[in-house]
């Protein structure tokens, strides 16, 4: 019998400080956890300097440490563990092979490495989640996560911004590409290109320090025509820029998932993505979804091209994109199910 969502405790742990590290993940446990509030569940963000905090489940957003899982189950909580495998699930089918052997022998071996690692956490979580269901795949490849723990859970949207998506916008006259601003964005490389081919587009978003090199860079490449740079903006800022645009552009090298991105399919804007395999494998679908890598010599034709083709679909999702409420509840499940 599933226990009422108002008698259930869930602590949220993350090891990366929001104060160092803004973006997708941030959104995501900030949304989620408001949601998960909405439908009754008693949400506790971790605290470690308390010496005891009642919860049944502790929820994991990010790879914890073996020892924190370890001794979470000898204390008898439940551990739920989102994963973010982004970086690892891009790789090419050998390197993945090849670490698959190296695991294997370093587990033989180096016992003390491998705990620091955390790899021994995937057999000892309750429960494992990814967002898109191909870095699930890996993870069962690489770490042998039983298949009945894995779940897959995607990103959602808030309902207020799923009904402010839909309304009618500008000309179309400008894509628009919305990230952090780092290397693994590819943000300078993307500028670089809409200049060359004479594609406007508009980038929003903020770097982790104002003193990034790249950060630097990339407003060299800002020429206020071609190349656009509307900062870090404000919900509804960001909401006039995506229904305004003609599409939406991320070539990062990878993702998992990607809010942006949702949201962008929740607006009707048809996607020029990387040709990499988060952008090919997370997605359903969809005849409106283009790709291309910026490092190959087709880049600007690519880019010219999706750029005169793009047109917006307002009230048509690119594809189907869900609240964050029935995400909370799809967590709800899995930590039902785990007690």
């Amino acid at each position: 019998m599933n226990r009422n969502p108002s008698s259930l405790s869930v602590i949220f742990s993350h090891s990366l400080p929001f104060y160092l590290a803004h973006g997708g993940c941030q959104n995501m446990i900030e949304s989620l956890a408001e949601a998960l509030r909405s439908i009754g569940v008693n949400v506790i963000m971790d605290a470690w300097w308390e010496p005891r905090i009642e919860a049944d489940v502790i929820h994991y957003f990010g790879r914890p440490p073996t020892l924190n899982v370890f001794l979470a189950r000898e204390k008898g909580y439940r551990v739920v563990f989102t994963d973010i495998l982004d970086s690892t699930a891009s790789r090419s089918r050998t390197a993945r092979m090849v670490q698959k052997v190296l695991i294997a022998v370093l587990k033989k071996g180096l016992r003390g490495f491998v705990e620091r690692l955390g790899w021994d956490v995937y057999q000892l979580v309750d429960a494992y989640v990814t967002i898109v269901a191909h870095e699930g795949e890996t993870a069962r490849r690489l770490f042998n996560v039983p298949a009945a723990r894995c779940h897959v859970v995607p990103h959602g949207l808030p309902e207020e911004s799923l009904k402010a998506l839909v309304r009618e916008g500008g000309p179309g006259d400008y894509l628009f590409s919305l990230a952090t601003i780092h290397s693994r964005k590819n943000n300078v490389e993307l500028a670089r290109t809409a200049r060359q081919c004479g594609v406007p587009v508009v980038f929003a978003g903020k770097p982790y320090a104002q003193g990034d090199p790249y950060f630097q860079a990339f407003l060299k490449e800002v020429d206020g025509v071609t190349v656009r740079y509307a900062g870090f903006v404000s919900e509804e800022e960001k909401i006039q820029w995506m229904t305004g645009a003609g599409g939406f552009v991320l070539c990062s090298e990878y993702e998992s998932g990607c809010i942006a991105v949702y949201e962008a399919a929740a607006a009707g804007l048809p996607l020029l993505l990387a040709d990499k395999p988060w952008a090919r494998k997370s997605y359903p679908p969809s005849s409106r979804i283009a790709y291309a890598n910026l490092r190959r010599a087709d880049a600007t034709e690519r880019l010219r091209g999706f750029y005169q083709e793009a047109r917006r679909m307002p009230g048509t999702q690119t594809f189907p994109v869900g609240t964050w409420r029935e995400v909370a509840k799809a967590y709800l499940d899995i930590y039902q199910s785990v007690l």
